[in-house]
């Protein structure tokens, strides 16, 4: 049998900036009230994401039409009416959660990739595990055997004195980490397309669009931009047939305001900051309908980031307000997410050079890290350097030297010698220290730094 991980790697997916261009600035979502029973349901207009992908290659894109076609087309009566239990398999529930995880660990990638590609094996593994908890093993077990695999190359490669590096690992080239992600594609269609086939109802369809929120992400974190926007934007065309309730469907609506976040965080790194703000915006509308949503104030904060990359200090400062405003809303003032919005806030007024209003958001964000995570914390320091920066730009420099130093000892702990925020804060001392006619004891940090 032919080796599944030595198959020709087929793209599915276009380059990232091309999806989601005709995105109106609106969110896409329009009310519709039944004549019958007057439920609400929201769907999404045809117009904005059409059903109609663009021609595809290979066995993906059969497989995105496969679950697509299945997914609107109605359930039959037969179909509606059978039990959970005359779909579970007689086969022990250790089998399929446990099995590739099993052949990878004894070395057997080739074997675990033949199973985690055999529709059988895929199909009584949702049957036993559950549609979205299935997915979370099959994901985790794509992953792992990438890693693997990844090993077993790098190894190879030192054994056989071939080129191939840990840099070929981390690049497009043929049997390196983006092929393997480009088969867990092939892997995860595979999946949707089996789990299709297990939808009876609409929380099943909410189900089904955790799962696609989770094959996206796996995606997205091996930097297959291409495919995990691809299943991001099959995952939008859904509810334009099946419908969406409300409220009834929460689940379903909150995973799509999800989603619309996943795409806006991948626009935004590729460089489409105005696309990704229209998606952040789009989700905001979807989370209106749960105002108590803790997901509200970290959209605004993307909202707040992108803005602050287009150098829009105006709107960043009222993203980053709004999600204080929601953090207080849902969290409280003692929270740590309302210090981190705090944070950001402080950011924002450095860089409109209104000193005095950074330092009071820093100081009050640093009082609640202080409280919740300790003296010694990570993000405690970053607070505490931002503060030693505004110090700076006062020339308060014996102060700004203080905090720097504190921050120099937490990092020094926490990240060890040679971690390059460490030469950062070496050299920040230095530059105090030389700004303040102390150039003897500059040099020596300068000389560390540098070492």
């Amino acid at each position: 049998m032919k080796s599944v991980l030595g198959r020709k790697s087929k793209r599915c997916g276009k380059h990232a900036e091309n999806y989601l261009a005709s995105s109106p600035a609106s969110v896409p979502f329009v009310i519709e009230n039944g004549s019958k029973n007057s439920e609400t349901k929201l769907r999404i207009k045809s117009r904005s994401f059409s059903m109609n992908f663009a021609p595809k290659r290979g066995s993906c894109g059969r497989r995105i039409e496969k679950v697509i076609n299945r997914l609107t087309s109605p359930i039959s009566p037969a179909v509606a009416s059978r039990s959970n239990s005359s779909l579970v398999s007689s086969h022990p529930e250790e089998i399929y959660t446990n099995l590739p995880l099993h052949l990878i660990s004894s070395n057997l990638t080739e074997q675990a990739a033949e199973t985690l590609f055999n529709e059988n094996f895929i199909s009584n593994r949702i049957k036993v595990l559950g549609m979205l908890e299935g997915a979370k093993v099959h994901v985790s077990d794509c992953e792992r055997l990438m890693s693997q695999k990844n090993h077993d190359d790098l190894l190879a490669s030192r054994i056989c004195n071939s080129p191939t590096s840990v840099a070929d690992i981390s690049s497009n080239k043929p049997g390196t980490k983006h092929e393997l992600s480009e088969h867990s594609m092939d892997s995860y269609l595979i999946y949707a397309e089996q789990s299709a086939q297990t939808i009876l109802s609409d929380e099943d369809v909410s189900k089904f669009l955790d799962l696609l929120l989770v094959f996206g992400t796996s995606l997205a974190k091996f930097l297959n931009i291409d495919n995990a926007m691809d299943i991001y934007k099959m995952a939008l065309t859904l509810p334009s047939s099946i419908g969406l309730s409300h409220p009834h469907n929460a689940s379903g609506v909150s995973t799509m305001a999800k989603i619309y976040n996943q795409i806006g965080d991948i626009q935004g790194k590729c460089g489409d900051i105005e696309d990704a703000i229209i998606s952040y915006k789009n989700a905001l509308k979807l989370y209106g309908y749960f105002p108590n949503n803790a997901e509200i104030a970290k959209t605004f904060t993307r909202m707040g980031n992108a803005f602050g990359s287009m150098g829009d200090l105006d709107e960043a400062m009222k993203s980053y307000q709004n999600a204080h405003e929601k953090n207080l809303q849902v969290s409280g003032p003692k929270d740590l997410e309302a210090a981190r919005s705090l944070h950001n806030i402080g950011v924002v007024y450095r860089h409109m050079n209104e000193l005095d209003s950074a330092m009071e958001a820093y100081q009050e964000a640093l009082d609640i890290l202080k409280r919740e995570l300790g003296p010694e914390d990570l993000e405690l320091a970053n607070t505490m350097n931002n503060i030693a920066g505004v110090h700076r730009r006062r020339r308060e420099y014996d102060d700004a030297i203080r905090v720097y130093k504190d921050v120099l000892r937490i990092r020094r702990e926490k990240l060890g010698d040679y971690h390059p925020r460490i030469d950062l804060t070496l050299i920040a001392i230095g530059y105090c220290l030389r700004r303040s006619g102390r150039k003897k004891e500059a040099k020596k940090f300068y000389d560390e730094a540098m070492k």
